[in-house]
């Protein structure tokens, strides 16, 4: 496939991740990494989309008034999210492309079952706090080897019964920890190349703009349609990237 087109076909997904990010919050990742993994490969799809999701994240909260009480609350989440989230750069760093494409699959499609079944994790206060931190440790090293946490921290912070206002705001505080160690981890362990460097940073851009659109459609749309459609095309290409890696195909 030529490149421009290749180009335009990763501009395409990625803004569709922007607006859906716009419009419920998160998702982004779980809709684009095993996309872009069919055209440019699992590894630089991961690569790719984190300074992307950190200029999102980082939009989003300053967007919003600071909450103290907020920071203190997921405190325990993010000190095991950082380390975890190294752990889980080294992993992708080593990890082999096929075996690569076979975890971000998994993930994906494991992910997709649980939205599909509403599952949510029901956290009783005495236990919040060793809850956090194991969310926080599953989520580091998914989003480092993956950038596909989100579900995950979707279905902790909805079980903790927040608003949304504080649903939206804990989950962005969230990321953008998530992020600051994702993007550190990559640097350290040397996977942005120039070119993978430049195209995150033009990413970046689409999925802001995206993101845009996103906040002035989720009023217009129909939420539930809009979600089968996601839904339809993570499961297609989370489907195809696991029988990549197992060589099936």
């Amino acid at each position: 496939m030529p490149g421009e087109v290749v180009a335009i076909i990763a501009l395409a997904i990625v803004a569709v991740a922007g607006v859906l990010k716009g419009s419920i919050g998160f998702g982004a990742p779980l809709l684009a990494v095993p996309a872009l993994a069919m055209l440019v490969g699992t590894r630089a799809a991961v690569v790719l989309l984190a300074l992307p999701l950190f200029a999102a994240n980082v939009a989003l909260l300053l967007g919003r008034p600071a909450d103290p009480a907020a920071l203190r609350r997921f405190a325990p989440l993010m000190a095991t999210l950082v380390p975890a989230t190294f752990l889980g750069g080294a992993l992708l760093a080593n990890l082999d492309v096929a075996a690569l494409s076979v975890v971000v699959g998994l993930v994906t499609l494991a992910f997709v079952a649980l939205t599909l079944a509403g599952v949510q994790l029901a956290t009783p206060p005495r236990a919040e706090t060793p809850v956090s931190l194991l969310v926080g440790a599953a989520g580091g090293l998914l989003q480092g080897a993956t950038s596909i946490p989100g579900p995950l921290f979707a279905i902790y912070l909805t079980g903790l019964r927040l608003d949304k206002r504080a649903f939206v705001y804990g989950i962005t505080l969230i990321f953008v920890a998530g992020n600051v160690a994702q993007v550190a981890a990559y640097l350290r362990f040397g996977l942005y190349t120039r070119d993978l460097l430049l195209g995150s940073l033009g990413l970046a851009l689409v999925l802001l703009l995206g993101q845009q659109v996103g906040f002035t459609v989720q009023d217009r749309l129909d939420p539930d349609r809009f979600r089968r459609v996601v839904l339809a095309a993570v499961t297609a290409s989370g489907t195809l990237l696991l029988v990549r890696g197992l060589g099936w195909l």
